[in-house]
């Protein structure tokens, strides 16, 4: 899957429409800009309802960071402020939602033979969860000590038996490590708004 086009890019792309009859007007655009900033400001409202709605979720997590590639698309400033307020619910407002994930978690060996290429998997560890994108070779894509770096599954696992966190997927598996490995080096960590967990899941979903 493309990265979704920008506003400008898609105004341009009506401007050089060898089907559109006449070329799209001031008005036109200004209405087309007004509009997307307005669609941008309710979605954006949405999403922040969702992360002060507690336990009670309006939207699921595949939905939350769908609306926010949308907004991401309508208005930059408006899919920054969207990222991060999912980067924060995720890292803070449902801090236990991962338990039925951990019931099924696998010793290194099973690990090895069931997880797949892009998969989003995490350990526990001591006082919170480590999350990583799995290669499907025996390797990770991680967030650790402050850097985005590869490991082996082994050293990622430290011990601790592995499972996957279950969400969607806007991209294929190839995708997914090419972003994983687009960010190699990083060193921006924010434990709010840039954790491994962060990380693993704009792998996934954008």
């Amino acid at each position: 899957m493309q990265e979704p086009i920008t506003l400008d890019e898609l105004l341009e792309q009506i401007r050089n429409d060898p089907n559109e009859e006449r070329p799209l007007t001031l008005p036109e655009e200004c209405l087309i800009r007004v509009g997307s900033q307005v669609v941008s400001g309710l979605s954006f409202l949405l999403l922040a309802l969702d992360t002060l709605n507690g336990d009670e979720r309006i939207m699921n997590k595949d939905e939350r960071r769908e609306l926010e590639r949308i907004l991401k698309t309508l208005s930059p400033d408006f899919g920054k402020k969207s990222e991060q307020l999912n980067n924060f619910q995720d890292s803070v407002v449902n801090p236990l939602k991962a338990q039925e994930e951990k019931i099924n978690a696998l010793p290194l060996l099973e690990a090895y033979d069931t997880f797949q290429k892009g998969d989003h998997i995490a350990v526990d560890r001591d006082l919170y969860s480590h999350h990583a994108i799995y290669d499907g070779g025996g390797n990770v894509v991680e967030y650790d000590d402050f850097i985005v770096k590869t490991a082996t599954l082994e050293d990622f696992a430290k011990g601790a038996r592995i499972y996957r966190v279950e969400e969607g997927s806007a991209y294929t598996p190839e995708e997914i490590m090419e972003r994983a490995y687009s960010r190699m080096g990083e060193q921006e960590y924010d434990l709010l708004f840039n954790n491994c967990e962060n990380f693993a899941t704009w792998c996934r979903l954008g």
